[in-house]
């Protein structure tokens, strides 16, 4: 009898053994550590609709991060997982497991990216920078920044679009789409005007247009941000004065060729609402996406009487002011005597 006890103690000391044993597998096979990544920043992975589980069980496979693959494929089979897969940017790190890589994957969990752009001088610029950023193609952008009941619908002109693209650094989802990503812009640019610069715009007696306009051509003016301000308060003067801005950056843009190193007579007779050599008062939008320090330049520009200015000898890209025709004669001439000086055509 005692004997028979044994046994059966023995038993149920094996099956209780062989439960826990299989109740730590389980445990091990779920939440213990499955993915070994060599980059300190970790393993970035791109899911896109047309996706799958297996296709991304095999890319992250052959990119040596998963540790033991048929482990995190049985873990998606019982969790059903595989039509639950969001498209997204994820980042993946060293030390996650089955359960949480394939939570981070079923939940949509991204790792948002950051979104860069400056030096924009079409708003077609933006949207090759965005088609290479994001999920979509740059003509699924160029279709939305082209519709124009869209962009009335947000009271913005097509015309002035790409000056309320502020150039900075933004962080964004990849998944986003165009018209989400326009509404992000829009929203940051109501953030940039609200407060101080929309007082700033009452005081000066402007609007924001005016001010995005003027912004993108003294961009394209100088390079100096000291100058901006000065530039600015000519063009404000001239404005008010009733004389064309005669700005070279708008000829340029007009004539949609920026490479033109020096703007002839020729080129200042070409027809079109944005050369200021040709019509009155401001283009009707702007040449350029303007710097945000740009755009404080010119709500603070300096109040003096200059109505000219044109660059100066040098390599040095400066400018010398004028306040009369006489005296902007006197600088253009020494500038152009030092261009033949230098054999610059």
């Amino acid at each position: 009898m005692k004997r028979k006890y044994k046994i059966v103690f023995w038993i149920a000391g094996v099956l209780l053994v062989s439960g826990l044993g299989l109740a730590a597998l389980g445990w091990w096979v779920v939440y213990g550590t499955n993915t070994g990544v060599t980059e300190e920043q970790g393993y970035l992975l791109f899911v896109t609709k047309d996706d799958t589980l297996e296709g991304v069980t095999e890319e992250l496979t052959d990119a040596g991060v998963l540790i033991r693959p048929v482990t995190f494929r049985w873990v998606a089979e019982k969790s059903r997982s595989a039509p639950l897969l969001k498209p997204g940017r994820y980042l993946i790190k060293d030390g996650m497991s089955n359960f949480s890589l394939l939570q981070m994957l079923r939940n949509g969990l991204q790792t948002p990216l950051m979104f860069t752009f400056n030096n924009l001088n079409f708003i077609e610029d933006f949207c090759g920078v965005a088609g290479r950023v994001f999920w979509f193609d740059s003509l699924d952008m160029v279709h939305v920044v082209r519709n124009e009941a869209f962009l009335d619908s947000l009271g913005i002109r097509t015309e002035m679009l790409l000056g309320h693209l502020l150039p900075n650094s933004y962080e964004v989802f990849w998944t986003t789409t165009p018209e989400r990503l326009i509404l992000r812009m829009l929203q940051e640019s109501e953030r940039f005007w609200s407060g101080a610069r929309t007082q700033k715009l009452n005081e000066r007696g402007l609007d924001k247009e005016e001010v995005l306009i003027l912004a993108s051509i003294i961009q394209k003016e100088t390079n100096h941000l000291d100058e901006m301000s000065r530039m600015a308060g000519v063009y404000i003067n001239r404005l008010r004065q009733g004389i064309k801005l005669q700005a070279d950056p708008t000829v340029k843009f007009a004539l949609g060729d920026l490479s033109i190193r020096r703007v002839l007579y020729r080129h200042l007779e070409y027809p079109s609402p944005y050369n200021t050599y040709y019509t009155h008062g401001l283009p009707p939008g702007v040449i350029c996406a303007p710097n945000p320090a740009t755009i404080d330049q010119v709500l603070n520009y300096e109040e003096h009487n200059y109505l000219f200015f044109c660059a100066k000898p040098g390599y040095n890209s400066r400018h010398a002011f004028a306040v009369t025709n006489a005296q902007h004669e006197q600088n253009r001439r020494r500038y152009h005597a030092w261009l033949r000086s230098e054999g610059i055509r």
